[in-house]
């Protein structure tokens, strides 16, 4: 047997391009590594990618600027630095409005109708009333946008079990899964499987250009 591990690569950002209708954005995803291109905003290096992923996904369910700086930085940065890295952060956010809107009107959504729904009208209700709260605005984005994410993996899961085999699947993990294919044919197995998982995130989000890493496991 040869296990095989493929992964999603930055599948929140590829459903948010998609949902924000942002070309630049768009356009940024399909054609680089935007957790590189922010560390470079940040820092004039790509070396910080890892920590610049966390703070792409804190920025876009709902993170202050402040607090991209103080993850960036730490507790206790100087002022000239933190107001350095807001302005920088700032800029490239900026570039990509159709986030910003994105985020206002599944506030507005939730707001006016009590719910924020995946693509598939996967609904998540608020339970209170008035203004929303700060935890709220936060989950509107993530309701619609880790719920569709969920549903398309499983919805690419369910081709891999069909197509091929369900025995192939040995463990999901969040936007992963470890599989095991005959040593024989597995990279013709393989190659099908991210056909497979390609096909189920273009089918829902037919403006981006799907990243999925492949990587094989010892054993």
């Amino acid at each position: 047997k040869q296990l095989t591990y493929l992964d999603y690569r930055q599948f929140e950002p590829g459903i948010m391009a998609h949902q924000s209708a942002d070309a630049g954005f768009i356009e940024a995803y399909n054609t680089t590594d935007l957790y590189s291109a922010l560390s470079v905003a940040a820092f004039d290096t790509d070396q910080y990618r890892a920590l610049c992923k966390r703070v792409f996904l804190s920025f876009c369910y709902g993170m202050s600027r402040g607090g991209l700086a103080t993850l960036l930085l730490g507790n206790s940065p100087s002022q000239g630095a933190r107001d350095e890295l807001e302005a920088r952060l700032e800029m490239f956010f900026a570039s990509y409005p159709g986030l910003e809107r994105l985020r206002s009107e599944l506030q507005s959504s939730l707001f006016n109708d009590g719910f924020v729904s995946s693509l598939w009208g996967n609904r998540r209700y608020r339970l209170n009333s008035g203004p929303l709260s700060p935890d709220e605005r936060r989950w509107s984005l993530s309701q619609r946008i880790q719920g569709t994410a969920a549903l398309i993996f499983k919805e690419a899961l369910a081709g891999i079990a069909a197509e091929l085999d369900p025995d192939f699947i040995l463990l999901p993990m969040h936007d992963a899964v470890l599989l095991q294919f005959p040593a024989s044919r597995s990279e013709e197995l393989k190659s099908r499987a991210v056909e497979i998982m390609s096909q189920a995130f273009s089918r829902r989000c037919p403006s981006i250009l799907p990243k999925i890493s492949d990587e094989r496991f010892a054993g």
